[in-house]
């Protein structure tokens, strides 16, 4: 069962689900937004096989009944028939499409297509600037691990793209950099996002005080539902 959260100092909650290569793997992550210190709670996650998904749309219903997040960002590739379930349960489902080097202003302002490479950069600049917080316990491994071997890579054509190499799975770092790009307006200033080369080297300064405005209830006891 997931245990009852204390959510009540956190301005509100998303989801967001992306896939790993080859549609092998789902994952799901669900973060809350703490507008007034623009810190970005890492608080949930949850990750399938793509055999599993014609069940695990009534769990995910169940889920969002007890976390309550305002709405499911998904990209389109995960699947029509997925996508077509999620919202037969009555979820509020907002599809995205992602692709490099977007021009597409109003697309990006209303989260339809979305610039992988941008999004990426500003999970960058948000981890580097310590606003995105993991618990301290080590329920969020499977997500963390996702994290440094989430790497740049250089095409043939000499232009940049981001994600795991060989099988790795990326589905849970993917879901959890659209949860950071669909409140970037709240948690950014307008930064000047440079471009940041290499891996997404996982530093372990920009955990925060569980304790801290109560957000241990939302972070430490809920991860085996």
């Amino acid at each position: 069962m997931v245990s009852e959260m204390k959510t009540d100092q956190l301005d509100s909650l998303i989801c967001a689900i992306s896939h790993s290569k080859l549609r092998k793997t789902f994952g799901l992550v669900v973060c809350g937004l703490d507008k007034d210190n623009r810190k970005l709670y890492v608080g949930y996650y949850l990750q399938w096989d793509r055999n599993d998904l014609d069940e695990i749309t009534s769990r995910i219903k169940q889920l969002h009944e007890k976390l309550g997040w305002t709405h499911i960002i998904i990209d389109q590739q995960s699947g029509q028939h997925f996508i077509k379930s999620l919202k037969s349960e009555g979820l509020r489902v907002k599809v995205i499409s992602t692709a490099k080097n977007v021009k597409e202003v109003k697309g990006i302002e209303k989260l339809q297509v979305l610039d992988k490479i941008e999004m990426t950069q500003l999970f960058l600049t948000l981890k580097n600037k310590h606003q995105i917080i993991f618990p301290e316990n080590d329920s969020m491994k499977l997500l963390e691990d996702q994290v440094p071997i989430f790497s740049e890579h250089i095409t043939e054509a000499g232009t940049a793209d981001y994600y795991a190499a060989g099988e790795e799975p990326d589905d849970l770092i993917k879901s959890l950099i659209m949860c950071g790009f669909s409140y970037r307006k709240q948690l950014t200033q307008k930064y000047n996002i440079s471009h940041v080369a290499g891996v997404i080297h996982y530093d372990s300064g920009y955990r925060l005080d569980p304790h801290n405005r109560g957000y241990s209830d939302f972070v430490t006891t809920f991860y085996n539902y």
